[in-house]
């Protein structure tokens, strides 16, 4: 199992989790952008609150996309934001997303993904 993070301070406590309780994960710096694993390399692929915070949401699809074997699953969860009034933003729950997915479900079919009616999608190959 292998974990990415763009941020190395949050990979090098990871390590350090890992040494003092090992699990078997094997941390990397990197970004979503640019995933440095080969074509169809994995059955399962998951962002957890991270798709919102890259501004190349259709760049991270595409890595996903490649990554993935045929037949493969990636699944994610995001939080939208929407205007709060006194220039603060709220967070929208995930529901909110499910009833109005085009955010994710656009660049996702422009990736190559199917975007199912939950935060997830798996390649149309």
């Amino acid at each position: 199992m292998w974990a990415l993070d763009v941020a190395d301070v949050f990979v090098r406590h990871a390590w350090e989790m890992e040494a003092q309780q090992p699990l078997g994960i094997r941390y990397l710096v990197a970004s979503a952008v640019k995933v440095p694993f080969a074509d169809a390399s994995f059955d399962f692929a998951t962002g957890f609150m991270s798709f919102m915070d890259v501004p190349e949401t259709e760049r991270v699809l595409a890595e996903a996309y490649r990554v993935l074997k045929p037949g493969g699953f990636l699944q994610f969860s995001i939080q939208r934001r929407a205007a709060a009034g006194h220039g603060r933003p709220a967070q929208v729950p995930d529901a909110a997303l499910h009833a109005h997915p085009q955010p994710v479900a656009e660049p996702a079919d422009r990736a190559g993904l199917l975007a199912g009616t939950r935060a997830g999608a798996a390649p149309q190959r």
